[in-house]
């Protein structure tokens, strides 16, 4: 579990620390202060994924339009990575992360106009599995000089001396302006990570779906059921549904190609089953958060303003399963709010005493600080019972 957070020269953060987390962590703070830059650096220190820069940058429409005699082409903006978007040669990143028994580190990101095959022996090819057997392998190169490129280095060390330093490293080729080049964006893989990011726009309904069907038929079902109760009791089943979108090959010889288009609920006393849509955006919201953090088992989920679309009277429930499932699956929650209501709901939830003590935090960015203000527990219902604010 990640116990602290330090940030230098990441987008809003020239310096940056989080400390005393905790299983379930809500960041607050007003606009425009750094709340998504905190769960994207995050994300970008503790995901497996090579695309995770690069879906960082997708989602915030940070892209160059560059119009040529082949046409229009679109790169991503590496410059808005970096504090006060200084991106110049030398410019670096530095993000590390604290667990209990091990520290991680993204260390430096940096954009390199030339740097010899030195360098490029020393990139390690990916393994964060710490009780790994697997050794420190150079990845071969027969280039002399890399032109244009964005180094990114990721290690980890055990705080014992039992496992050696591991690392992984990246390269990302660059256009001559510093762009990401299109041809590099991979869309973001299905598959199961050690952390997951959710914005405020939630799942694509392709991804969600992909979701809810790892959970069919298994013991998790329940969660699903239980969190879409929270808004309507009516709910007795879910199913993913899928049509027919087109078809290929001969005139005997077709094969349907199915396209996954949402999710369907069976409602009790009604025959027939809704779609999804039909009870409301809070339905979907509710379901996307609750399918993936059942889709992050072990690892790291981070959710911008999970209020969203949600009623103030359903957020207490909300919380208490989103507590429930991340002890059971020793998932670690980062989440932002600007809702008082959202605060003072998880403040009932430890109020309530079923959960275990140190479960939860508060961690308050403000403006002039490079700390993060910390709410234990006691402070949380403490400020809450006196109506004291925390936003």
């Amino acid at each position: 579990m990640i116990t602290k957070l330090e940030i230098k020269g990441y987008r809003a953060f020239e310096e940056f620390e989080m400390d005393h987390l905790r299983k379930i962590n809500l960041i607050v703070g007003m606009n425009n202060r750094g709340k998504t830059s905190v769960l994207e650096a995050l994300e970008l220190v503790s995901s497996r994924s090579k695309t995770v820069i690069l879906n960082s940058l997708q989602r915030r429409g940070e892209m160059v339009k560059e119009e040529g005699e082949s046409g229009v082409r679109y790169f991503a903006d590496i410059s808005k990575l970096f504090h006060g978007f200084n991106a110049s040669l030398g410019s670096r990143i530095q993000i590390i992360e604290t667990s209990r028994d091990q520290i991680h580190s993204l260390q430096p990101l940096s954009k390199a106009e030339t740097k010899s095959t030195n360098f490029i022996s020393e990139i390690l090819e990916l393994n964060t599995d710490p009780a790994s057997q697997y050794r420190q392998k150079p990845i071969e190169d027969d280039f002399e000089y890399v032109i244009n490129q964005l180094q990114l280095a990721v290690s980890w060390e055990m705080k014992s001396d039992e496992i050696q330093k591991t690392a992984i490293g990246y390269r990302y080729e660059l256009s001559p302006d510093g762009g990401l080049i299109p041809q590099r964006f991979v869309k973001p893989s299905n598959e199961v990570r050690n952390a997951l990011f959710v914005s405020t726009e939630g799942f694509p309904a392709e991804r969600l779906v992909s979701f809810l069907e790892r959970i069919a038929l298994t013991d998790d079902e329940k969660f699903i059921i239980q969190s879409l109760q929270i808004i309507e009791p009516k709910i007795d089943r879910y199913a993913t549904e899928t049509t027919p979108q087109q078809t290929k090959g001969f005139l005997f010889n077709q094969e349907r190609i199915p396209q996954k288009r949402g999710v369907k609920l069976k409602l009790t006393g009604s025959d027939e089953p809704v779609p999804i849509g039909t009870l409301g955006d809070g339905v979907w919201r509710l379901l996307g958060l609750i399918a993936g953090l059942l889709n992050t088992k072990n690892g790291v989920f981070l959710i911008d303003e999970i209020d969203t679309g949600l009623h103030y009277t359903v957020m207490k429930k909300m919380w208490e399963i989103v507590s429930t499932i991340a002890q059971k699956f020793d998932i670690q929650v980062f989440a932002t709010t600007h809702s008082q209501d959202c605060i003072d709901s998880l403040a009932s939830v430890i109020e309530s005493g079923k959960f275990p003590k140190e479960s939860f935090s508060i961690q308050r960015i403000n403006q002039t600080s490079t700390r993060t203000v910390s709410y234990s527990e006691e402070e949380i219902v403490s400020a809450s019972d006196h109506g004291i604010e925390m936003r």
